[in-house]
């Protein structure tokens, strides 16, 4: 009885893990705007916004492009701008679980005169707080 009980617990964590990360997907979906038939990779992430936003583009435009569709303002995702490296930093909590919170960590690289020089990302796995 009691293993049929951790098994019922343990399913319904992993459907309620499962939901978690549909959402978190659609959220960086939204923000990115990055098709449903392309899985979320590093790669796939950093492919869709160095097409959206080439080499060249200025600060403003992405900032912009950002704040419009939330970016920041959901409790779920943040941007800082990093003066001393001239970048700007946009972390996405992935998965808010209690055990395993996981970010995607997406940055803007810009120039001195404010033009985009690379994107790069990284998935991050933090401890609970």
């Amino acid at each position: 009885m009691l293993v049929v009980a951790a098994c019922l617990c343990s399913c319904s964590d992993r459907q309620g893990a499962t939901a978690e990360r549909a959402k978190a997907d659609a959220r960086i979906r939204t923000y990115f705007g990055i098709p449903a038939s392309t899985k979320l990779t590093v790669t796939s992430v950093v492919s869709v916004l160095e097409h959206q936003y080439p080499t060249g583009t200025s600060f403003q435009k992405i900032r912009a492009d950002l704040d419009a569709k939330g970016v920041g303002m959901d409790g779920l995702s943040s941007l800082q701008w990093q003066e001393g490296s001239k970048r700007l930093d946009c972390d996405l909590v992935y998965a808010p679980r209690k055990t395993d919170i996981t970010h995607l960590n997406v940055y803007f690289v810009f120039n001195e005169v404010g033009e985009l020089k690379e994107v790069y990302a990284t998935w991050q796995k933090r401890a609970s707080f």
